[in-house]
């Protein structure tokens, strides 16, 4: 991340391990603090809901966050209250970093929430494409975008940008920090609903990593593809990692992930922080590093993680082949160097 920056929302997201509450009760706060977020989500979001159900200067009058049912399991992220006395719930997910997937393995979540006594819609947040079971997609209550089973966290980037208050622009750079961002143009989605264009961006994308699979080979590096856009390193005896997975499938999370040999691990970890602080020096691309252990054929190893955005390593000026393809050289070459041994 960026240096000195007073924003609160990054300065305390490192302090909980459970985020998706931690992005909810700063929105919730943004949803009571600003008239005008909370206007342009009340017609961006339940504008067409409100028309349906035959509502009319139907308004939020309050948040409330964690609601727990005491006759219920389910426990929605957030309710909103209507001036018409009823509710709105709201479900948030955000997903893991490589893979897409969240911790909840109840397909039938949703549908209990549409079934609670008092709620008169759902909305449902997602990071990615996941879209929920078809009789939750064709329930009444259902809330959902025109063209698409459900609202994407990048959805509220163009509110946030036109809201002036404080915790508006908190969010605003939060959600740039964390890559909920429209997909950067000339590379486009690599992870949306419509497999045939994930495919075909994919496939581009590999071409722009080219310069930087070259210098990885020269390194000692072997590189295999891996889900299409997907860059495996392997097998280099100069390095102190047995191999290295870099991927941008996600829009809001670039991964670049070592996977160290045994011991030596805090070695790495100073090495790569290091790297990822020049980073932001030279080339103004913040990037978050974290210990995390992951399950693998042989067990649970622990890796490193380095993560950003692809609209981060890109910037402000990269608009060309070969200044998108420069630009993510620059980023992968320290790190890169960092991994080599003596």
């Amino acid at each position: 991340m960026r240096k000195n920056n007073p924003n609160l929302f990054i300065n305390t997201r490192h302090l909980t391990d459970r985020k998706e509450d931690h992005l909810t009760e700063f929105f919730a706060g943004l949803l009571l603090s600003s008239p005008f977020f909370r206007k342009a989500y009340e017609r961006f979001v339940l504008g067409r809901h409100f028309h349906e159900q035959g509502w009319k200067d139907v308004q939020i009058v309050n948040v409330e966050t964690q609601c727990h049912y005491v006759d219920e399991k389910r426990i929605p992220d957030m309710i909103l209250h209507l001036s018409n006395g009823m509710k709105i719930a709201c479900e948030h997910k955000i997903e893991a970093l490589e893979t897409g997937k969240d911790d909840d393995n109840n397909p039938n979540q949703l549908w209990d929430y549409l079934h609670l006594p008092d709620v008169s819609g759902l909305v449902y947040v997602r990071s990615n494409w996941k879209p929920p079971l078809s009789d939750v997609v064709k329930h009444p209550k259902y809330v959902k975008p025109l063209k698409a089973p459900h609202f994407l966290w990048r959805d509220f980037y163009h509110l946030l940008r036109k809201d002036d208050t404080v915790m508006g622009r908190w969010l605003k750079e939060a959600f740039e920090h964390l890559g909920y961002t429209p997909p950067v143009a000339l590379i486009g989605e690599m992870s949306g609903p419509n497999k045939t264009e994930n495919d075909r961006n994919r496939h581009n994308f590999v071409k722009l990593m080219t310069a930087t699979r070259n210098f990885a080979n020269e390194l000692g590096w072997k590189y295999e593809a891996g889900s299409i856009e997907g860059h495996y390193l392997s097998k280099n005896a100069k390095a102190s990692c047995s191999d290295v997975l870099i991927t941008a499938c996600q829009t809001e999370r670039f991964l670049f992930r070592a996977s160290p040999t045994d011991g030596g691990i805090q070695g790495i970890v100073a090495r790569l922080d290091a790297a990822r602080r020049d980073l932001v020096e030279k080339f103004d691309i913040p990037t978050d590093i974290s210990i995390n252990t992951v399950n693998r054929a042989k067990g649970k190893v622990q890796v490193i993680d380095i993560t950003t955005t692809l609209r981060d390593i890109l910037g402000k000026k990269a608009r060309t082949v070969q200044g998108i393809e420069q630009r993510l050289f620059d980023f992968h070459k320290p790190l890169l160097l960092a991994l080599q041994e003596g």
